[in-house]
């Protein structure tokens, strides 16, 4: 396991520093809030280097694979590239306080501003590490201000919550896997990272991957959490609140979303034109499933302008290898459904 290796080999310091130096985000792709690790370019797990290790997400880092023994699509060079240009460009954006601020559309001004907290646990003694970064924010109105910033703040701590007793009652399993086999990888690890989709007077969306190693796993599974508030005064919003009573959004969302993921789905296969061909005839009974017209299908979404964005995690609507699907669904699609104020707050 890739990532366990990673965290036996590469001395701590140089790992923080090179995670550091990309902004915790993929030298590739640059996709703010996907789960990340660190990767080594000339593919000796013994050469730490710092200028030998490229931050990349899961998706890129398939992508430096061999492929049938020849094919590289993304190879030592073309890596080292994007590995320099990227740590150049965070180099030269880093705000040195820490803090964005975002343009009001109306006035120009720029009042409001987002804060990057980060937290870490570690236990040695129960093989797991947990680090989370989430943002806080400020608008000018304290009172609002502080109720997001709690429901953020208690939203990273329920996770923690969560996990922690599940992974401590394995503590005493791990110690007799380490017994028979000392070099076993029974780390736990859970990493948080943020992506804000929407911020504006009016409201807040931000999307949480969460990425999770668990002992003597082949891979990691990865899963998408959200939230989303209207401003002023602040509300959390959740699916239900977006639309307008008895109307048919979930029949809106599922048509669209079923349709969307029939169209991109042949691009995650080995053959595409092979698997276009038999949707053409045929819809895939796991996508009609995972994106049916149920509550539960629904619940992982962000606000974005002109509309919202839909997640449906690996094995929701696919396979692990097909990775995580999103689906955007304009306003016009689901305006029969919406609420006015809803709306509003997406044009």
């Amino acid at each position: 396991m890739a990532t366990h290796k990673y965290r036996t080999e590469i001395p701590e310091e140089i790992a923080a520093r090179v995670l550091f130096e990309s902004d915790r985000t993929c030298c590739v792709c640059r996709t703010r809030g996907r789960p990340v690790q660190i990767h080594h370019i000339d593919d000796d797990p013994g050469n730490s280097e710092v200028n030998n290790l490229a931050v990349v997400c899961f998706d890129c880092h398939r992508e430096t694979q061999l492929r049938g023994g020849f094919d590289r699509k993304l190879d030592v060079a073309q890596i080292q590239l994007y590995r320099r240009d990227w740590v150049r460009r965070v180099s030269e954006r880093r705000d040195t306080d820490g803090e964005l601020t975002v343009m009001d559309r109306a006035t120009g001004a720029r009042t409001r501003i987002v804060r990057y907290l980060q937290i870490e646990e570690k236990s040695d003694e129960h093989f797991y590490s947990f680090d989370a970064a989430y943002p806080q924010i400020d608008s000018g109105d304290q009172n609002a201000d502080a109720k997001t910033n709690l429901c953020i703040s208690a939203f990273i701590a329920r996770i923690l919550d969560r996990i922690r007793p599940e992974i401590i009652a394995g503590s005493a399993q791990k110690i007799e896997i380490l017994t028979a086999m000392p070099n076993a990888p029974v780390w736990d690890e859970v990493s948080v990272s943020h992506s804000i989709s929407l911020f504006t007077a009016k409201v807040l969306s931000i999307e949480f991957p969460i990425s999770t190693y668990v002992s003597m796993a082949m891979h990691p599974t990865t899963h998408t959490r959200t939230l989303n508030f209207q401003l002023q005064p602040s509300t959390p919003l959740e699916l239900v609140d977006l639309f307008k009573p008895s109307s048919n959004y979930l029949d809106l969302l599922s048509q669209h979303c079923v349709n969307e993921l029939h169209r991109e789905q042949p691009s995650r296969f080995a053959d595409s034109k092979e698997r276009a061909a038999y949707l053409a005839t045929t819809q895939d009974p796991w996508i009609l499933r995972g994106a049916g017209p149920q509550y539960a299908n629904y619940e992982h979404f962000v606000l974005v302008k002109g509309g919202m964005r839909v997640f449906f995690d690996p094995y929701q609507v696919g396979s692990y290898a097909e990775g995580r699907y999103d689906v955007f669904v304009p306003t016009r699609v689901l305006f029969p459904a919406l609420r006015d104020s809803v709306a509003a707050l997406l044009h």
